[in-house]
């Protein structure tokens, strides 16, 4: 099973549907961090996993089996369980809010049971395709993320077991329609603060709340069909319209970097090499869409 990202603790041999006596176990098992909080984050600032429970979870958190509406954390009353306070873009929601801008996906527990019948167990990665911040059921306002159960990851759902967090209207796989997923990496990382996250088509920079934000994007597309690889040379800092544009083959860039399809001309940064065989690849299909 594919992994999301390296963690102190975290064992290569985990599998998908172990199941754990208490969070002691689950934490010994290096899948969380710390015994009370719902969310564990890393020292990086993104989100490492979660864990959703059927019992003393938020009262606004919603299990439909592969895809969970999750509340976030703080501003609860730690013995009514009630929400007192609006929550804030700080800890673990930041870190969540974060994994969506970058597409990483987050490890989920569910918790089940109370007390000495309590279970945890490890249901693999989840995609964050949204989040907001709205009024909670308390009256309260929370941040709120919809996560989706990654493509590489099969749970066999026993309602039986109603190993589902409170307020499950419907504890069982539902079908969807994805949004689109930006994964990141650390190359792409890399590409964009190498243009201060402005956009190589257009120069605009986007400001949001947990600082700048643009998209790495790929020349030549990671996976099948295209099988390009995942290098500096073949990824480019741009903003989601040029980013979206680009890969619908709006617009494609020439060898000189002019662009074909829309005026202007890729800026490109002294310290960044772009493969040309990667453009070339990128404006075969263009052509073929008629661009």
């Amino acid at each position: 099973m594919k992994k999301t990202f390296d963690f102190p603790g975290f064992k290569d041999d985990l599998e998908v549907g172990s199941i754990y006596k208490n969070r002691a176990e689950v934490l010994e098992a290096g899948l969380h961090n710390n015994i009370q909080s719902g969310i564990c984050a890393r020292k990086n600032g993104t989100a490492f996993s979660i864990v959703i429970r059927e019992k003393k979870g938020y009262v606004d958190d919603v299990d439909y089996g592969n895809i969970i509406i999750y509340t976030g954390q703080g501003g609860r009353d730690p013995k009514t369980l009630k929400q007192i306070q609006h929550q804030k873009l700080e800890r673990g929601n930041k870190a969540l809010v974060i994994n969506f801008q970058e597409g990483l996906p987050v490890n989920v527990i569910r918790g089940y049971g109370d007390g000495p019948s309590s279970r945890y167990r490890y249901d693999g990665l989840f995609d964050i395709e949204d989040y907001w911040y709205s009024e909670g059921k308390d009256g309260k306002n929370v941040y709120r993320f919809r996560l989706v159960q990654s493509e590489d990851v099969h749970i066999n759902y026993d309602l039986n077991k109603k190993i589902y967090a409170s307020g499950s209207e419907a504890p069982s796989r539902i079908n969807y329609v994805s949004k689109r997923i930006i994964r990141d990496t650390a190359l792409s990382k890399e590409v964009k603060e190498l243009y201060d996250f402005k956009c190589q088509i257009c120069d605009f920079r986007i400001d949001v709340e947990t600082g700048f934000y643009a998209e790495g994007a790929h020349i030549k597309g990671l996976g099948k069909p295209h099988n390009g690889p995942d290098t500096s040379d073949n990824i480019l800092c741009l903003c989601p319209n040029h980013h979206v544009m680009f890969d619908r083959y709006t617009f494609t860039i020439a060898n000189d970097l002019t662009l074909v399809g829309i005026p202007g001309k890729l800026n490109a940064h002294k310290n960044h090499v772009i493969n040309k065989d990667y453009l070339n690849y990128h404006r075969k299909l263009a052509y073929k869409k008629n661009i």
